[in-house]
């Protein structure tokens, strides 16, 4: 069984060393705050698969890719996580635009900075995230492009 894969008891670890990351996400119709409102996110992460749903909250923030407080359940590699959004500021609403991502992942904690940048033509955006989970220090550069049904997310991440 690859590292990671398991049952939701097992321990939740990333493979160390370089690695990829190819997501999609899909938006879904909704209310915010509602059932429907949100994001469904299938992929890989370092090799492990990724399958996620995000539920929107009610608090709206014009500096953030999201809602603060939103949540995103979901498993990576056979593992159950669950992640809380935080908005931070984007200098004077222009970006850059920080995100904290804290949660859980198979009992491990999660703790992760995100930078974006959005492209001058507003059809990229580039990530940098930083942060833990468990013990293990992650880092990653991913950039997104917007298509018309679904935006696509690839980049490379370092875990050590």
């Amino acid at each position: 069984m690859p590292l990671g894969q398991g049952s939701a008891n097992a321990a939740a670890k990333l493979p160390s060393g370089q690695g990829q990351i190819s997501l999609q996400t899909y938006g879904t119709v909704g209310p915010t705050g509602g059932p429907d409102a949100g994001q469904v996110v299938t992929g890989t992460v370092d090799g492990l698969p990724l399958t996620a749903r995000g539920i929107l909250s009610d608090d709206w923030s014009d500096f953030c890719f999201g809602n603060n407080g939103s949540t995103a359940t979901g498993t990576l590699g056979g593992i159950s996580f669950k992640v809380t959004l935080a908005c931070g500021a984007g200098a004077g609403g222009e970006g850059p635009y920080v995100q904290t991502f804290t949660g859980e992942w198979g009992g491990q904690p999660i703790s992760v900075t995100a930078t974006s940048a959005i492209s001058a033509d507003g059809t990229t955006t580039t990530t940098t995230l930083s942060g833990t989970i468990g013990s293990q220090q992650v880092t990653a550069t991913v950039l997104s492009s917007e298509g018309t049904a679904h935006n696509q997310v690839t980049g490379t991440m370092t875990v050590s």
